[in-house]
């Protein structure tokens, strides 16, 4: 996620937006909370949008995970809106 985080900082949207599709070809079950975490602090909505929908879709598998439970304590706004949508 390193290359991502530095084109939000330095704002170059064609990278972000090329790493943003490479993650979320790669999304799976044990990592979805740590992109959706991710995705919330770069704000890059559509990545964001996707990574909550499969958490949604997945919840059961998702909420065991330490990424989740991660996701939970330090963006608590997070699982909120998992459950709001849920």
């Amino acid at each position: 996620m390193s290359l991502f985080q530095a084109a939000e900082i330095f704002q170059i949207h064609k990278l972000k937006e090329l790493c943003e599709r490479k993650i979320s070809g790669g999304i799976n079950v044990e990592n979805v909370a740590h992109v959706l975490m991710q995705a919330h602090m770069t704000k890059s909505d559509n990545l964001e949008e996707m990574a909550l929908k499969y958490v949604i879709s997945k919840f059961d598998e998702v909420s065991k995970t330490e990424s989740f439970l991660k996701m939970v304590t330090q963006h608590p706004e997070l699982a909120v809106e998992v459950l709001k949508r849920r």
